[in-house]
């Protein structure tokens, strides 16, 4: 699990989008096995999600293949 330092609220606020917006596109998410809980995000096939984000964008992220 990915546990989030912060509530949606400001991570939101870092993308520039609104927190609703945040909580839609998370819940886009579960789809491709992600899901999201109070203190974190599950990411339980790293794989889909290097499909659905690319390569490049997780270049700086520790997720197990």
């Amino acid at each position: 699990m990915v546990k989030l330092p912060f509530e949606k609220h400001p991570v939101a606020q870092y993308l520039g989008i609104q927190s609703e917006s945040l909580s839609r596109n998370l819940a886009k998410l579960k789809a491709h096995g992600i899901q999201t809980m109070a203190d974190g995000i599950d990411i339980s096939n790293p794989g889909a999600l290097r499909e659905i984000v690319g390569e490049e964008s997780l270049m700086l992220c520790d997720l197990p293949a």
